[in-house]
């Protein structure tokens, strides 16, 4: 190593990006003796300008944090204790092989968390690369109830994935987000709009920060979302102020969507959504009379929700409709390196569960990167059809406390014959390991 390089890495600064979330924030990390001292933003970065979210902030303890494990643990009579990785790592194999001789490779498989997802596709890939060449086609992430099936909806209302442009908006909806705690750099870009004289519309059941700022707040009731959505296109539409030349010009399917829409009037959705009929009119109303307008959708309201795929898709049509699309302050796209994993279909025994149930999420999704429906893995393990699940790597994951029908899940993992968990720490799911990896 070039001795500049060794003293920058000891002492000085790093700078590079979050990856505790998609954004990918400017972070500086500042080293002093080889260790990492403090971690802060970067003043420069165009997302973040300095600001990190908690999770940014937190990502030194997570270096430091006491509780953090280290080294490599077996269970031995209920309790964990420390093992060489030589050991662990003739553990993994004797059971990888065991499995696959006894039960077939497609027996085994693996549960991967966003870390992983967001560790780049070069970390992904090894790991998925690993499963082809293993030969088991069950292979999973939280993509199955999280961010997916919004990228889904919007791909296929508009082709392709957009983002909402909140620095050059004239009115922004703030839908079931709460930027404030969970990404201070967008609540500040959406506070720095404000001022600026964008209209602000929050649709949240609570009284988040934003919605003192808010020019019209929906206070929804939970899960009716999609209703709401529907009412609003209602009003656009009856009272023609939808951007007509954009449908008539870019849209198919507006005779369909009318249809739907007209059984969802907001005399009926105020019941539906807990919202007086008059503000749900006059939010329609400030959306589609200003222009350019964006929806800044939240993941957790939205996304991971039985109907997560429809509200992305309600709120595509709504952009849709009032010609948001490809406009500056609108939904944009931008150009993109897209890596595809290089797969090994041919070595895989079948292919993953999940895609009877599910085929929209395996052809838009799982087909590229390998990926069953996840959903369906604790009912397959306790019922064993359509044929058994008897090992599964957790990588980065923990689905006892992320997944739905935590007991179902809990009572899975109890179930199966081998669990590896690879993890900082010892997590609920960490718990239900026979082998840890730190």
């Amino acid at each position: 190593m070039r001795d500049d390089v060794k003293i920058l890495i000891d002492n000085g600064s790093i700078f590079t990006a979050c990856e505790l979330c998609p954004w990918g924030c400017g972070m500086e990390v500042v080293i002093k003796d080889g260790k990492v001292t403090k971690i802060k933003g970067v003043k420069d970065h165009p997302l973040n300008r300095g600001m990190l979210c908690p999770k940014g902030k937190a990502a030194y303890a997570f270096v430091t944090h006491p509780d953090r494990i280290a080294y490599p643990m077996k269970k031995v009579d209920g309790k964990f204790v420390q093992i060489s990785w030589d050991e662990a790592f003739d553990i993994l194999k004797e059971k990888l092989i065991f499995i696959k001789e006894k039960y077939g490779a497609k027996s085994f498989a693996v549960a991967i968390g966003m870390p992983i997802l967001l560790g780049g596709n070069a970390t992904v890939s090894f790991l998925r690369r690993f499963w082809d060449i293993y030969g088991s086609p069950n292979c999973f992430s939280v993509e199955s109830i999280c961010f997916r099936c919004r990228i889904i909806g919007y791909i296929l209302t508009f082709g392709k994935f957009p983002v909402a442009d909140i620095d050059h908006s004239s009115c922004i909806v703030l839908w079931g987000n709460n930027p404030t705690n969970s990404n201070p750099p967008a609540a500040m870009r959406i506070i720095k709009r404000v001022k600026e004289g964008a209209k602000l519309i929050v649709i949240d059941p609570r009284r988040i920060p934003l919605a003192k700022k808010a020019d019209i707040h929906l206070m929804i009731r939970p899960g009716s979302d999609c209703a709401l959505a529907l009412s609003m296109m209602n009003v656009l539409i009856n009272e023609n102020l939808y951007d007509k030349e954009f449908v008539d010009k870019w849209c198919v399917g507006f005779d369909e969507l009318k249809k739907l829409v007209f059984k969802y009037p907001p005399e009926a959705v105020e019941k539906i959504a807990g919202v007086d009929k008059e503000l749900i009119k006059e939010a329609a109303r400030l959306f589609g009379s200003i222009k350019p307008a964006c929806v800044v959708q939240g993941t957790n309201a939205l996304d991971q929700h039985t109907t997560g795929l429809q509200n992305a898709r309600a709120i595509a049509s709504l952009m849709a409709l009032t010609g948001n699309i490809d406009n500056k302050g609108g939904f944009v796209t931008t150009k993109r390196v897209h890596i595809s994993p290089i797969r090994l279909p041919e070595k895989l025994e079948g292919l993953p569960l999940g895609i009877d149930k599910f085929p929209l999420f395996y052809e838009v999704w799982g087909r590229v990167f390998g990926e069953g429906q996840a959903m369906v893995l604790a009912n397959t393990i306790l019922t064993q059809k359509p044929y058994p699940i008897k090992a599964l790597f957790v990588a980065g994951s923990n689905p006892v406390l992320t997944w739905p029908e935590t007991p179902k899940v809990k009572k899975a993992l109890a179930s199966l014959e081998f669990v590896a968990v690879m993890d900082l720490f010892l997590t609920d799911t960490a718990k239900y390991a026979d082998l840890f990896l730190p």
